[in-house]
């Protein structure tokens, strides 16, 4: 793809309403998917600083890509399914929350299922390209893959088009519909939601401000906060126009982006493709499953007699780079680093004081160099936060709005449960994502987050260490894994 000069960028500082825009960033102009003239190269839209880039997909390319927006379809685990299916370039998306699955085949005109979260396309699209990979794939040939997620997108998409209902006149006056929404069962949440009253996940309000009550309503961006307020008049009413009429007379409505028709015209269908999948019997993946098995259903791995069995990388293939140490010479950004000793030595004193002095960039130990500065995420389930790791944070001078602790997870459920490097890495890169300026991570104990592993094992415990190595290694973090041995050495 980055031989191909197809390239675009985007972000608030091009568009600051639509961040997903294409831009050509040579003339600082909106680019079009279906002119190749706005494009650029790789190399131009990479160098451009822009706060991101994309490629365009065009009918002379041999790409199609699998869209899964993970969190918001409401069957995510056949996601999973589709992503043990083939063997491909696969990355995370802008938001985190779902995947790019890259191949490379023809779809033709593609389908989208908003219920299920699922879109299949290759041509006129801009698709926001992260590198955040979850694999080592290349893009393969994929071709049957993507023939069989056609195949089973299209009875369920037909059947969606079938159920959206079309939109109708009301005859309802729009302060008489407002009432009846502010007297219904979901009052409270309507209230909420049109007076702006939100949260989102970061502890923000819609205009970027700390936002005190926790009571509010808490959504992961504005958008799925302006998509459930639509969605609730959406119940209320078939009349799209007055939908979007009341929406934009709500606090939420009166934001910028919010005023641009298409984003409320999108938003409205999708509320409306919501309501109507609701309705809709579940996507059947048995026959995908069936495929799956034990081993990949499409993969382009060779035969066994074929594949090699070593991996060699030629030393002179691979550009050299320096170390980025955050205390040299013992902490990196990229590495895993452990520090093991027997109890009461100091290793979690010295782990706060590493990351008070990366709070403030101060002086480090041994050496006449100063920390990063930046935010320090940190796990810690043997000590209290007010009685123990804050006194010693403000003894060791921190800056407390840089330390950030990780107390716990919670399942699908609901129920609140400790963090697990198996099961938990994404995350834990969510919050890097949210915090933004991480430059580390400690973890004390390690032993406490590798979730039954047995603690003797080496080989058990350098897999189970395995993520938070990536980990390191994909987001420029130093990860600092403390490890107590036991009372017999």
């Amino acid at each position: 793809m980055q031989q191909r000069p197809q390239w675009c960028v985007c972000g608030p500082e091009y568009d600051r309403g639509s961040p997903k825009r294409p831009f050509n960033p040579l003339v600082r102009r909106p680019a079009s998917v279906t002119d190749p003239d706005s494009w650029v190269t790789f190399e131009q839209a990479a160098q451009s600083g822009a706060s991101n880039i994309g490629f365009v997909l065009s009918e002379d390319d041999p790409f199609f890509v699998v869209d899964l927006d993970t969190y918001k379809s409401q069957v995510p685990d056949n996601h999973e399914l589709i992503l043990g299916a083939v063997e491909t370039y696969v990355e995370r998306s802008q938001s985190g929350e779902g995947f790019h699955v890259i191949g490379m085949g023809s779809v033709g005109r593609g389908r989208n299922s908003r219920f299920h979260g699922i879109e299949i396309y290759d041509h006129d699209r801009f698709i926001i390209m992260t590198g955040n990979r979850i694999n080592q794939s290349g893009i393969a040939a994929a071709q049957p893959f993507a023939d069989y997620i056609m195949e089973l997108l299209g009875p369920i998409v037909d059947a969606e088009a079938q159920y959206y209902p079309p939109s109708r006149p009301s005859e309802e006056k729009d302060e008489a519909l407002m009432a009846r929404m502010a007297g219904s069962q979901n009052r409270s949440k309507f209230s909420a939601l049109f007076d702006g009253n939100v949260r989102l996940q970061n502890g923000k309000d819609g205009e970027g401000h700390l936002y005190p009550r926790s009571d509010a309503p808490c959504y992961e961006s504005q958008s799925e906060a302006d998509l459930a307020l639509i969605e609730m008049i959406c119940f209320f009413t078939p009349d799209d126009e007055q939908v979007a009429r009341v929406f934009l007379d709500s606090a939420l409505g009166r934001r910028e982006k919010a005023r641009r028709r298409d984003y409320v015209s999108r938003s409205v269908r999708s509320a409306r493709a919501m309501i109507a999948g609701s309705a809709l019997p579940l996507l059947d993946f048995s026959a995908l499953m069936t495929k799956v098995g034990s081993t990949k259903a499409f993969s382009h791995k060779p035969s066994s007699s074929q594949r090699p069995s070593i991996i060699l990388t030629r030393v002179s293939d691979v550009a050299a780079k320096p170390v980025r140490w955050v205390w040299r010479p013992y902490l990196a950004r990229g590495k895993l680093t452990i520090v093991a000793g027997n109890p009461g030595l100091g290793k979690s004193q010295l782990a706060i004081h590493i990351a008070s002095m990366i709070s403030t960039s101060g002086a480090l130990p041994n050496t006449i160099a100063r920390a990063p500065k930046g935010s320090v995420i940190m796990l810690s389930c043997e000590d209290d936060i007010a009685d123990t790791i804050r006194p010693r944070l403000e003894a060791a001078g921190a800056d407390l709005t840089k330390i950030h602790v990780l107390e716990a997870v919670y399942d699908k459920k609901g129920d609140r449960r400790l963090f697990s490097i198996k099961d938990d890495i994404v995350r834990l890169e969510e919050a890097i994502d949210q915090i933004e300026d991480v430059v580390a991570v400690f973890v004390d104990p390690v032993t406490a987050y590798l979730d039954g592993t047995d603690s003797h094992k080496t080989s058990d415990v350098r897999a189970a260490l395995a993520p938070l190595q990536e980990l390191a290694m994909r987001r420029e973090v130093a990860v600092l894994a403390v490890s107590h041995l036991n009372k017999n050495g």
